[in-house]
């Protein structure tokens, strides 16, 4: 079933803006309070999009199956909701409707090997690389220092050629269950040490966290196997259990010159 990005209409806007204003609850307790709602229409729209379908602005596009759960739950009319009369542009990548989520993140990214022990890079202000020249040997760090609680982590990285792997979980990293300080991949059980990103051109990391394990996502490779390369279907599976889950989507990137 079609499942398009849609807009909000003025009218729309101003609909939901007298919902939020007249509500006795705060507007985190309101998000969370739809967002349980949709679940038990067993539409699961997550809070945090509940979030940005009221107070986003009208430029912003949500799927439009989001909304008109939204609606079911306020007992609204989706055609006084969505701006019917704008069409729609052609659909940005998949990895791009991944990335767009995302915070740019100075708090991960590639460092050099030097075939030490992890951990030495944490004494730099700013160890990351932004610019690599191709067969450099590198591994990929990210920070937690800021987090308080155990993290599960899924990162996926997109190379120069366009193709998308699944870093973690994979034999990269044994625990993808994150402690609080600096995941280093690959760790130091892995067999492979670092990276060696030959092709110039754009590297891109997503990271994925959650509070809880990723397991409405059937495709997920487990510590065992090598990294995945992801297709469409994949992407697709990722884009629907984020509407439906609450994660955190950091972003980083680098580039390789010949």
């Amino acid at each position: 079933m079609s499942n398009p990005r849609v807009k909000i209409s003025d009218q729309g806007r101003n609909k939901l803006e007298e919902i939020r204003q007249k509500s006795p609850l705060t507007d985190e307790k309101l998000f969370d309070d739809i967002s349980e709602k949709t679940a038990k229409n067993k539409d699961s729209v997550s809070s945090t999009t509940v979030d940005r379908i009221f107070t986003q602005n009208n430029t912003r596009r949500f799927y439009k199956n989001n909304i008109i759960a939204v609606c079911k739950v306020l007992g609204l009319d989706p055609n006084e909701i969505i701006d019917n009369e704008t069409p729609p542009p052609p659909p940005p990548s998949l990895w791009d409707q991944l990335t767009q989520e995302a915070t740019p993140q100075d708090e991960m990214g590639v460092i050099p090997d030097t075939g030490k022990q992890q951990g030495l890079m944490d004494n730099y202000d700013n160890p990351y690389i932004g610019t690599l020249k191709a067969g450099t040997p590198v591994r990929f760090q990210m920070s937690l220092q800021n987090f308080s609680e155990d993290l599960h982590l899924l990162l996926l990285e997109r190379d120069p050629k366009k193709e998308i792997f699944c870093l973690c979980p994979s034999s990269l990293v044994q625990q993808p269950v994150l402690k609080k300080g600096n995941i280093i991949l690959p760790d130091d059980k892995a067999k492979k040490r670092y990276f060696t990103p030959k092709t110039p051109g754009k590297e891109e990391f997503l990271a994925i966290t959650s509070c809880q394990p990723f397991v409405d996502l059937e495709w997920l490779p487990t510590p065992a196997d090598k990294p995945k390369i992801l297709n469409e279907e994949h992407l697709n599976k990722l884009l629907e259990y984020l509407e439906k889950f609450q994660c955190q989507l950091d972003f980083t990137e680098f580039e390789v010159i010949g």
